[in-house]
Order: structure tokens, then C-alpha cells, then sequence
């Protein structure tokens, strides 16, 4: 009996000795305690990242200030997936410029993201159409539709074009003040006459640029200084120097009046001598007849008036026939 005692004993010595500290048993249960628990911090840590990216995915986009585009085309042109777009990974940089390119009227786009709520708010402005330009050089063919500022909305290929923006622009509820005016832009030998070089979307090339905006500030002007004559004006055409004493000029078609010439640099004095001049013909009754003679007027006499009027010096009015025009 005492031979087993002490045999259980020193089984039992040898079973305590192997969880002391240091002993080898021990550390293999430390590192596997510390192996489920990384196990399960992992796990925790998934699902609450998994938990944390459905709760931050887009749900919610809302769309205002749209005119020309309804809020499904804005909402299609952003590229959004609601339900797969995680908020935090959403550029609104990026949104932005993808909806401009994609929406040639659209101006501005201001955008409110909302973590917490998991939603968008876009707001869009839109550019509105101001005139139909050609190049003097694709007479009838090649028009583009721009804004005021000369941006890019849309192409035409013929002559049509312009009545079929004009029905359209009607169809779509604009005032009858919103007219879409009619520019001939001067060629210049250094450029693409072909007009659809042009991207949609962006500001026409600083030459043509710089042509544009001369019309836009005749228009400008008459809308000011001579609102009579808008009723009648069909189109501004813009001439490069010929010869180099006039400077460049700019052409006015109008109904029931012949072409009328205006200095680029004297557009203000020249409108307001073509007001004169139309006021003088009203009350003096003068009607336009054809000449073969070109003769100065001075401003205030009798208008005997053949194919084009020539204000381009100051108090001075030339006529005479197409024959005998200067550019």
C-alpha cells in the first residue's frame, strides 16, 4: 500500500510540474487561448464591417432644378447604383463631371451627400439656347446650337435645323422673349471650318469665341438702345478686316431693310445712327429704292437707299448697291 501511495504521488507531482510556469504544456494552451481569441476578434470585426458597409450604402437620391432633362435622364447620366454605391466611396468631383459630360444643357450641379442618412441631393442648372452659328465657309451645312456664354448644346445639318430648335423651343414652353438668334461667324483660314470639331458640352475655340461674342454684344446693345429693330433682325454675320482701314465689321439682316454695316469698333455710335435713320425714314415716309450710284449722306437728310446701309463712320451713313460694297 505504501508503494502505491508513493507511486500515485509522484504521478500527481508530475501532472501539477507540467503547468508550472515555463512548462511547455502551458504555453501550448496560452497560444491556443490566443489564437480563438484573434479567431473570434476577426469575426467580430467582419460582421461589424459587414453590418457597418450596408448600413453606409446609397438608398436615397433626390433631383431638383431640372428643365430641359426630367429627373430620370439626370438620375441615369449620374451613374448611381442605390443599393451597391457605398457612400464613403462616392467622388462627388467626380459626380458632378460625369453628369456635365453626359447633359450637354446642364450648367451647374450642386450635390448634398449624407452619410448617416445614406442619400443624395442633386441639384442641376441649365444652359438655355441663345443662338444657332455657322461658319461663313459651310454655308448651310454644320450649325451648332450655343448657349450665352458660347457652350456647345447641340449640332444641326442644314438650314432646317434652326426652324426645327425654333418648334421645338415652342413645343417646350419658352417665352416668345427667348429667341434664338442667327450668327455667320468670319472665316479664318487657321481653323477647322468643319463647325461639329466642336465638343458638345464645350466653349466654342477663342477665335470664333472672340466673333461670337461681338454678336452677342450687338444683340446686347439693340436690345438696349434700339429694341425696335430686334423685331426685325434675322441674323449678324461678322467680317474679318477688308481692307484693313475699316477693321472688322458686322453685317445686320433684317426684314424690309437693306444690309447694314457696322464698325466692330464703333458697334454703339452705329446703332445709335441706325435708329436716327430708321426714325427719319418713319416720319418722312421714305421708301427704299435701287441706285447704281453711291453717294454720302450725312445722317438726317433724305435716305435714298439701294442694297446696303454703311454706318461704320461716325455721323456718316454710305448706300449704294451690292456692287458697289466695301467689306
Amino acid at each position: 500500500m505504501q508503494t502505491n501511495t508513493v507511486a500515485n504521488h509522484r504521478i500527481f507531482k508530475a501532472t501539477v510540474a507540467d503547468y508550472r510556469p515555463g512548462s511547455n504544456r502551458l504555453s501550448q494552451l496560452s497560444v491556443s487561448k490566443l489564437l480563438i481569441q484573434i479567431c473570434i476578434g476577426l469575426f467580430s470585426l467582419l460582421t461589424l464591417g459587414r453590418l457597418a458597409v450596408d448600413y453606409f450604402d446609397l438608398q436615397h437620391v433626390s433631383i431638383s432644378g431640372g428643365e430641359r432633362y426630367s429627373e430620370a435622364e439626370i438620375f441615369y447620366a449620374s451613374g448611381l447604383n442605390p443599393g451597391q454605391d457605398l457612400m464613403l466611396q462616392i467622388s462627388l468631383g467626380d459626380l458632378k463631371q460625369q453628369i456635365r459630360r453626359n447633359l450637354s444643357y446642364v450648367k451647374g450641379v450642386q450635390i448634398a451627400k449624407h452619410n448617416f442618412a445614406r442619400s443624395l441631393n442633386i441639384e442641376v442648372t441649365e444652359r438655355k439656347p441663345f443662338a444657332i452659328v455657322q461658319d461663313q465657309s459651310r454655308l448651310n451645312e454644320q450649325f451648332i446650337l450655343v448657349d450665352v456664354e458660347g457652350f456647345v448644346l447641340e449640332y444641326a445639318d442644314t438650314i432646317k435645323g434652326l426652324e426645327a430648335f425654333e418648334a421645338r423651343r415652342l413645343a417646350e414652353g419658352f417665352e416668345s422673349t427667348d429667341t434664338i438668334h442667327h450668327f455667320i461667324l468670319a472665316e479664318h483660314g487657321n481653323l477647322n471650318p468643319d463647325m461639329r470639331a466642336q465638343q458638345v458640352g464645350t466653349q466654342i475655340d477663342s477665335r470664333r469665341l472672340s466673333d461670337f461674342l461681338l454678336c452677342r454684344l450687338v444683340i446686347e446693345l439693340i436690345k438696349e438702345k434700339r429694341p425696335e429693330l430686334l423685331t426685325k433682325l434675322r441674323t449678324i454675320e461678322t467680317f474679318a478686316t477688308r481692307p484693313s482701314h475699316h477693321g472688322d465689321s458686322v453685317v445686320l439682316y433684317c426684314d424690309n431693310l437693306p444690309k447694314i454695316w457696322l464698325s466692330a469698333d464703333l458697334i454703339k455710335g452705329g446703332l445709335q445712327n441706325v435708329g436716327i435713320f430708321l426714325r427719319s425714314m418713319a416720319s418722312e415716309k421714305y421708301r427704299f429704292s435701287r441706285t447704281s450710284e453711291r453717294k454720302q449722306l450725312k445722317v438726317g437728310t433724305q435716305p435714298l437707299v439701294g442694297e446696303y446701309l454703311d454706318f461704320r463712320f461716325e455721323n456718316v451713313m454710305y448706300w449704294g448697291d451690292k456692287e458697289n460694297g466695301q467689306r
